[in-house]
């Protein structure tokens, strides 16, 4: 069995099994995960499965200290592995009602036609098989089944649907699956379910998991509006614990809260996220003692405010400017503030990301394990007027002395950008690798949390040999059908298909998160080596900022 081990960031690899789709090689896909879940190795966090890979995350710290030589360690485990292949664990069938009726099968009657078949005959197909989850992504609880007969393979849609109602069992290729959101999509739409894929309220928030079995049955649409579950609660807020502190008068452009992100859930599509400028988080709320996945405001682009019921203290990171009453605040120093007196918080033209910590932490609703709010899932606190911002409890802190701030905090005009090859660097002709350092790139206007957009160069390719999808991460730069690089920032998707050409070191995101649409980038090529360098030496000066925290 062909196996290949390559580095996705400094804390990621990968176990590649080849390029070809099939239940065997998905079996090795299993028995993988299973294995290393039942004996992890220091430092190993979560496994992602996709068709032909396993991508392992770990802590760069952990797996440093311990003196892990992963790549060593893989080929070891693989070659005992393919010698004693043990019993893979299957997963459980999961039988889902489908209305393949009217404007709940959009387009089913063109499907029908182009493959001069009845729609019967297409339902007939769809229902009469069973379906492997192969993997996760795109979406929370989005599943990548497979494979549809021959007879119904199709093409996705040339020009993407703006919105597919969620629900919605679609057919791309010889994949199927069910959007578990409205959103975005491209598949072909050929009936509608009833249940609901994903809920981040409940105790087992997915319908599925990679390595079930699924099978589709047809209901009519009264039977859909008889069983549909109207169980969305999305924005049923409950009230958080500690103290009423502040009350929001200018929510700004966009304020949310933040944490350290939403670990452990990759595998089922579910974006990590966390603060955009981890820098500026962490030592916002080291000044005051705070535990380092302590629940802080991320502000873009200022005009935010809040008026304070009770007394508090309040630390800022990030770039803009702020005043209390008036009185113009200093960041990343612990700052009182009175009842009655008000925080108001400006962008001033750099740094878009403003972050304010209180002490004792902001209490807030935490979804799956976690406060942190992604708009693109509609998962999280947005914080609107009037809005009520709690607390957890003050306590008495010792005010660290002369914190040395990172690098990160104090924007250049163009700012240096540092990548080492990824895997998919081979894409890249000769001209476009030389364009790549000789370059300025220009962050375009549809650059948001998600990810960088970089449109003003285009890259030639050597190849557009469509990918397997595989789990991806922040950091990773995609190459685009037109040439165009895309950068995955915090809330981007856990998996992708296309061309994952270079990697942002993690030292350089908090950057990169601060420029606004129309900042000028330059990228430098360095070893992977010394990227996990640059990413050890960072995580240690975030470690001592918090003693013996881990």
């Amino acid at each position: 069995m062909k196996t290949d081990i390559y580095q996705l960031a400094e804390d990621a690899i990968v176990v590649s099994f080849g390029e070809d789709i099939s239940p065997d090689i998905y079996g090795h896909v299993t028995q993988l995960c299973q294995t290393i879940k039942k004996e992890p190795f220091p430092g190993f966090l979560e496994a992602v499965p996709a068709y032909t890979t396993v991508t392992l995350f770990y802590d760069v710290l952990t797996v440093s200290l311990w003196e892990v030589d992963l790549h060593q360690y893989l080929v070891d485990l693989l070659d005992n592995f393919c010698q004693n292949s043990s019993e893979i664990r299957s997963g459980k069938l999961v039988e889902v009602p489908v209305c393949y009726e009217g404007d709940f099968a959009p387009d089913l009657l063109a499907l029908a036609a182009a493959k001069k078949m009845t729609i019967e005959d297409i339902v007939r197909q769809h229902t009469g098989r069973e379906y492997l989850v192969y993997m996760m992504g795109f979406l929370p609880g989005f599943a990548y089944m497979g494979p549809v007969d021959e007879s119904i393979v199709a093409s996705r849609k040339d020009i993407p649907r703006h919105r597919v109602e969620a629900g919605s069992v679609g057919i791309a290729g010889r994949q199927t699956g069910i959007y578990p959101l409205d959103s975005p999509g491209g598949w072909q739409i050929i009936g509608r379910t009833p249940l609901q894929v994903f809920d981040p309220f409940s105790d087992t928030p997915f319908l599925f998991a990679a390595g079930d079995k699924v099978r589709f049955y047809p209901i009519s649409a009264d039977a859909f509006l008889s069983q549909v579950e109207v169980v969305r609660h999305w924005h049923k807020e409950k009230q958080p614990s500690g103290t009423c502190i502040a009350d929001v008068t200018k929510p700004g452009f966009s304020s949310i809260f933040v944490d350290e992100g939403r670990a452990g859930f990759r595998a089922c599509g579910v974006p990590v996220s966390g603060p955009s400028d981890s820098d500026s988080y962490y030592y916002a709320n080291a000044v005051l003692d705070n535990p380092r996945n302590s629940t802080t405001i991320e502000v873009t682009m200022g005009n935010f405010a809040a008026r304070f019921e009770q007394d508090a203290v309040i630390s800022l990171g990030g770039h803009g400017a702020a005043t209390v009453e008036g009185r113009v605040v200093s960041f990343y120093t612990p700052t009182p503030i009175k009842s009655g007196q008000s925080l108001e918080l400006r962008y001033t033209g750099g740094g878009i990301k403003s972050y304010i910590a209180v002490q004792g932490g902001f209490s807030a609703e935490r979804l799956m394990g976690s406060s942190c709010a992604v708009p693109s899932v509609e998962m999280g606190d947005f914080l609107v007027k009037g809005k009520k911002l709690f607390a957890g409890a003050r306590k008495e802190f010792n005010q660290k002395p002369g914190i040395q701030l990172p690098e990160s905090i104090a924007l250049k005009s163009i700012p240096i950008v540092r990548f080492f090859a990824g895997r998919h660097f081979d894409r890249l002709t000769p001209n476009a690798r030389q364009l790549l350092e000789s370059s300025d790139f220009v962050i375009g206007n549809r650059s948001n949390k998600m990810g960088i957009h970089l449109d003003n160069i285009i890259l030639s390719r050597t190849s557009d040999h469509e990918l397997l999808s595989t789990a991806v991460t922040m950091g990773l730069v995609q190459l685009t059908h037109e040439g165009r690089l895309i950068i995955l920032m915090q809330d981007c998707q856990t998996t992708g298909g296309y061309p994952g050409v270079i990697q942002i070191i993690k030292s350089d995101l908090p950057v990169l998160a601060q420029l606004k649409p129309g900042s000028v980038i330059r990228l430098k090529m360095i070893t992977f080596d010394l990227a996990k360098s640059i990413e050890i030496d960072r995580q240690n000066k975030i470690r001592d900022l918090y003693g013996s925290e881990l």
